[in-house]
């Protein structure tokens, strides 16, 4: 084919590696828009895993790990709007406090 269009080997696959690279970066570069998109319709609050099930309901079919160098590289971060991950009750006890609040049966020892 090269020879019927009078281009050598090379030229032609450099073209060919050429095009693939611009159509990627196009790619890229769309896909970083919608993650900043994405990122100021939330206001900031969507982690890498919304950012995925975002990106992927639009049709980007990307995991964890790449949404989050896609963040990065878009320069979009996790903020937090009070300032703290809130955490359940139940892990905030301490395991020691309910002892002393308890009614515990003494028995006679008889003698101590």
């Amino acid at each position: 084919m090269c020879q019927l269009m009078g281009v050598s080997r090379s030229a032609y696959y450099d073209y060919v590696r050429r095009t693939d690279n611009y159509s990627e970066k196009q790619c890229h570069e769309e896909i970083l828009e919608t993650v900043r998109g994405i990122a100021n319709s939330s206001n900031h609050s969507y982690g890498s895993r919304r950012i995925v099930k975002a990106l992927n309901a639009l049709g980007y079919p990307v995991g964890r790990w790449k949404a989050r160098s896609l963040m990065r590289e878009a320069g979009v971060q996790f903020k937090l709007e009070n300032g703290y991950l809130a955490t359940p009750v139940a892990s905030r006890t301490d395991s020691t406090a309910g002892l002393t609040d308890r009614n515990m049966p003494v028995k006679n020892t008889g003698g101590f």
